[in-house]
């Protein structure tokens, strides 16, 4: 009799490096164009289906800042024409990279169109290769809490809030590794690492094509296990959370090719431990559930130009003033403000932002759940407690992006992340305070929802291994 397998699983990789010269994007200060590459940046596809000819879903994780909702789309539709998919179903998420070339319009920094358009073909190619060479397949999943290079980013200083490290704020430190093993050699093919630490550890003065730390642990974890398996780095919660350089210094680090080299490596150290001694995934059935959220804006716009006397670089230490000119942010809030002007006049002013959502599950012990924008790392810890699955990865910056998501505690305080970046990206104000809120609610309820459907009913599987921490 033919064994039967609840799983299958396709994995595909395509380089979308450019080879020419391009504006690099993420950091205000960091002017001109790309000098070299210092590593390639891929995308990396999984389509996942209970058989050869039916999908379930398809992810694919891309080396960049973001995605807009123009490229999300122009993706999708390009994925569901190649294989039988609806659109909905296609996760697209991004790694973050702050040293990738520009894919979506950030401030006054605009997207490079000949790179979006090598995304585009690139992510069809991985599609296809992927959908070619599916294979029956278990997963395996395994936790720690070692993750000791992030930092929170946000340190209270008198009236303000500013980008230096704060031992007492929120991080995530839980690393989670799911291997995707070929049920009929037992060779993994694929591994999902999801770590929670902004991609932000080359110095700002560094004018090179690179995916940070993330992509020396997928090179390097790739190189360790058996197989040589595709390793998709899922970036976490990590708006207020960035990486440390130098231990026990008071201000942040520019940092060098070498540092990323040593995060990687420590890193990939970790993921193979976990990947050697993950517990098998019972139940390997796999559902993907998404859902649309309207949110709202923090208030009406009533002056579309920020007084820029009341937040200068007063108080700055030397690393903040490295990242934000003066002048520079003056240039970036005039241009938002005859932006905001045009649309006004336009009748074109956003005014109900909406965030989608979702949550790939695989049985009642693994889910991974996709938020847009940039999560605060205490909505990651929150919504690992509440999830009624065992192990839960939480992926930010998936989806369209919509800036940056604080807690409902945080997004009153003052600070970059809550009262300076959605210029940048293109919005009239920062999101209503409730906006996380209602976002983690919409995910805990497709968490709920896909475990009970799965399980038939009834209460959700008991809790097993560790949690992050409260």
């Amino acid at each position: 009799m033919k064994k039967t397998h609840d799983l299958w699983v396709g994995v595909g990789q395509r380089d979308i490096t450019p080879s020419w010269p391009v504006e690099l994007q993420g950091h205000l200060n960091r002017i001109g164009n790309t000098q070299h590459v210092m590593d390639p940046v891929f995308t990396r596809v999984l389509v996942l289906g209970p058989d050869t000819t039916r999908v379930s879903a398809i992810l694919v994780q891309i080396d960049v800042l973001g995605v807009d909702h123009d490229l999300l789309s122009e993706i999708r539709q390009l994925v569901s024409q190649l294989v039988p998919v609806q659109p909905a179903d296609v996760v697209v998420t991004t790694s973050h990279t702050h040293t990738a070339p520009a894919a979506i319009r950030l401030g006054t920094c605009e997207p490079d169109l000949r790179f979006r358009r090598r995304i585009v073909d690139q992510v069809g190619a991985a599609v296809n290769e992927a959908s070619s060479r599916r294979v029956p397949a278990g997963i395996s999943v395994a936790s720690s809490f070692n993750n000791r290079f992030g930092m929170n980013r946000r340190f209270p200083a008198g009236s303000r809030v500013v980008m230096k490290p704060n031992p007492l704020g929120a991080v995530d430190p839980e690393i989670l590794v799911a291997v995707v093993t070929n049920q009929e050699t037992r060779v993994p093919i694929a591994i999902l690492v999801n770590v929670t630490m902004h991609p932000t550890v080359l110095g700002v003065r560094i004018h090179a094509i690179s995916g940070d730390y993330p992509n020396r642990l997928a090179r390097k974890l790739s190189e360790t296990v058996d197989g040589v398996p595709m390793v998709i780095v899922l970036q976490g919660c990590a708006g207020d959370v960035k990486p440390v350089v130098r231990f026990g210094d008071t201000s942040f680090s520019e940092g060098t090719e070498e540092d990323i080299e040593h995060i990687g490596h420590e890193l990939t150290q970790q993921a193979t431990a976990l990947a050697h001694r993950g517990s098998p995934v019972a139940d390997v059935t796999c559902t993907y559930t998404s859902t649309t959220c309207t949110t709202r804006y923090a208030k009406p716009i009533k002056d579309m130009l920020f007084d820029v006397r009341d937040e200068g670089s007063d108080g700055a230490d030397e690393w903040e003033k490295a990242h934000f000119d003066d002048s520079l942010l003056i240039a970036e809030r005039t241009a938002w403000g005859n932006r905001m002007q045009e649309l006004l006049h336009a009748g074109k002013l956003p005014t109900a932002p909406t965030a989608e959502v979702g949550v790939l599950r695989f049985g009642s012990e693994f889910a991974v759940a996709f938020l847009p924008g940039e999560p605060f790392a205490s909505i990651g810890l929150n919504l690992k407690r509440t999830s009624p699955a065992p192990f839960t990865m939480v992926a930010g910056h998936s989806f369209g992006t919509i800036g940056y998501l604080p807690s409902k505690e945080n997004a009153d305080e003052p600070g970059y992340e809550t009262q300076e970046a959605f210029r940048f990206y293109g919005l009239p104000c920062a999101l209503h305070r409730e906006t996380a809120t209602v976002i983690k609610s919409a995910v805990v309820a497709l968490l709920r929802n896909s475990s009970t459907e799965q399980r038939g009913g009834g209460e959700s599987a008991p809790v097993r291994g560790e949690k992050a921490p409260q």
